[in-house]
């Protein structure tokens, strides 16, 4: 779970950030864990508007878990909705989902479980989306004043087994960055967690493994000897 402080004495259990940043808001997650095969965030929009509505997840792999980067994957998250208050198309949405009164931005996408345009081509990595949470809203106060809808909890999940990038597979994800897409002032992305899944044991825990198998054949031999 990420957790970026605290809001009026109650912790926020997410990392926002702050739209119309120049450069554009980031966070970098340390991982140094080999062999990935698949990662797991839970991202959304936590304002809406129709000229900054994407997020940016970047891969980052290395030879060792904290070392220097040697290959990167770039990831792009898409609301594509063409107008405010239009129902979008892509991988992340707003938080907020405002049906009725006067919608500030866009109001939410069809969440898409690949993405053949914002994945980079030949990097054999797909996204799948989910709405893990929903639960309706009326507001009375703030930017959504006078709006009734659903507020949402999302993740996305990007897939590397199969993955024409053979590297995320035999070396370290070193870390993972979120970026909002641009620094125009519009959605701020809001992370809340992120799961790192991955079927093969680093080489150091291999090596002892095969270290204690090794003993253990050595202990049971001298018994029969």
């Amino acid at each position: 779970m990420i957790s970026d402080g605290t809001i009026e004495g109650f912790s926020r259990n997410v990392w926002v950030g702050a739209s119309g940043n120049t450069p554009a808001s980031q966070i970098t997650i340390p991982i140094g864990i080999f062999g990935v095969t698949d990662v797991w965030t839970m991202l959304n929009l936590l304002t809406g508007n129709t000229t900054a509505r994407d997020a940016n997840v970047t891969f980052n792999w290395g030879d060792t878990a904290n070392g220097a980067i040697t290959d990167t994957l770039v990831v792009k998250l898409t609301n594509s909705g063409v107008s405010s208050g239009a129902p979008a198309a892509g991988q992340v949405q707003d938080g907020i989902l405002c049906v009725t009164g006067t919608c500030p931005g866009d109001n939410g996408a069809t969440l898409a479980t690949s993405t053949p345009n914002s994945v980079p081509s030949g990097s054999g990595t797909t996204v799948k989306t989910n709405v893990l949470y929903s639960f309706a809203y009326t507001a009375a106060i703030g930017s959504y004043a006078g709006t009734t809808g659903s507020v949402v909890l999302d993740d996305q999940g990007f897939i590397f087994s199969g993955s024409t990038l053979a590297t995320s597979l035999n070396k370290y994800l070193v870390s993972v960055t979120v970026k909002e897409a641009n620094s125009a002032s519009g959605a701020s992305v809001g992370l809340s967690a992120i799961t790192v899944n991955a079927a093969t044991p680093e080489p150091s825990t291999l090596l002892l493994l095969l270290t204690g198998l090794g003993g253990v054949g050595y202990f049971a031999r001298s018994r029969r000897a």
